[in-house]
């Protein structure tokens, strides 16, 4: 259930972190280029390894290693899950730093902190609806090391990630 297909956007200047509004959060526009913190982004489509590990850092500077031990961002991570029904799930986020997910429009986690990402760290209880259901995460960095993880529990295994 670990999440492997994403749209990312970022990074954009951290301003009031997690409570700074930015356009991706208001609608999702796949195909709309924005503002960063380093000039104009745009989404990119991705799939990740196994690990479920999505390093922010890694995907979203072109030299990583340049990469400034102190850089204050955020960024936003978007994918979809395909329920049969409407139903109750699970989603466990690991976030380096803190995290904000909206699951359907809907803030579901909020959470500003500073820690190391490992997978399973929060359990989120949700409601999916059947069909298509949009997952949005926004992640802030605060400093050094910058990712996620999320899993979708689905004990039936029918769900589809897309």
């Amino acid at each position: 259930g670990l999440i492997t297909n994403w749209w990312i956007v970022g990074p954009f200047d951290y301003g009031k972190g997690l409570e700074t509004i930015l356009p991706p959060e208001k609608k999702i526009e796949l195909s709309k280029e924005y503002d960063g913190a380093d000039g104009k982004v745009a989404w990119e489509k991705l799939t990740i390894d196994e690990s479920g590990y999505l390093n922010l850092v890694k995907l979203l500077y072109k030299h990583p290693e340049d990469h400034p031990e102190d850089l204050t961002a955020l960024a936003y991570a978007y994918t979809q899950i395909e329920s049969p029904d409407n139903r109750s799930a699970k989603i466990t986020i690991g976030s380096n730093d803190g995290a904000k997910m909206w699951v359907n429009g809907k803030v579901v986690y909020n959470e500003h902190v500073a820690l190391g990402a490992v997978a399973d760290q929060v359990f989120v209880d949700v409601k999916l609806k059947k069909g298509k259901n949009d997952i949005l995460a926004k992640v802030e960095n605060l400093g050094n090391n910058w990712g996620l993880y999320l899993r979708i529990i689905d004990p039936k295994s029918d769900l589809v990630f897309n």
